[in-house]
């Protein structure tokens, strides 16, 4: 597993590299910082593999977009943009055609999985989505954000479910208090 992403964003910074050189790259490559692309930004944040598991999907730290690669060339397939800060956890439907995203932005990002496009962003969490995952049937997803600071060791998070039919919150705002 570890090897495996290891190669994948070397082929990734391998790409960048030779694609700045040719002057074919996005605006948000050409303008990433190269030291820190080899320290903090290659850090992997969030993993996921599609249902099918023809591709492996990841976050990277100070890094707000996803990587879509084939899982078993681990060539860069797809970039997926539209979070404004770090991507922090992935999950995939258990129908396998839709792919969520949480970021350190608060939201929520869906997407299919057959364009990668992004269908719906969902929007409500006051702190960085943390954690999430689909409920058995693909019929809600549960999302936990943090929105307090560790304090006499307490840590206060949102947990919220969400209607994957009409993307609004089927359960909202239930906070944990964590000691």
């Amino acid at each position: 597993g570890k090897l495996k992403v290891e190669i994948c964003i070397s082929n990734i910074t391998k790409a960048r590299r030779s694609a700045e050189t040719q002057g074919d790259v996005n605006d948000e490559m050409q303008n990433e910082d190269r030291d820190n692309e080899d320290s903090q930004s290659t850090t992997v944040s969030s993993l996921a593999y599609t249902t099918d598991g023809e591709r492996l999907v990841f976050g990277i730290y100070e890094n707000p977009n996803i990587y879509v690669c084939d899982s078993k060339t681990l060539k860069l397939e797809r970039l997926l943009e539209g979070h404004t800060q770090s991507v922090r956890c992935l999950t995939v439907a258990p129908q396998g055609d839709i792919l969520a995203s949480g970021s350190a932005d608060g939201t929520i990002r869906i997407w299919s999985t057959f364009s990668f496009q992004c269908l719906h962003i969902l929007e409500g969490h006051t702190g960085e989505v943390s954690a999430i995952m689909f409920s058995p049937n693909g019929s809600r997803l549960a999302s936990v954000s943090a929105v307090g600071q560790i304090l006499n060791n307490e840590y206060d998070e949102k947990i919220s479910v969400w209607s994957m039919q009409s993307h609004r919150y089927a359960s909202k705002g239930l906070d944990s208090h964590l000691r």
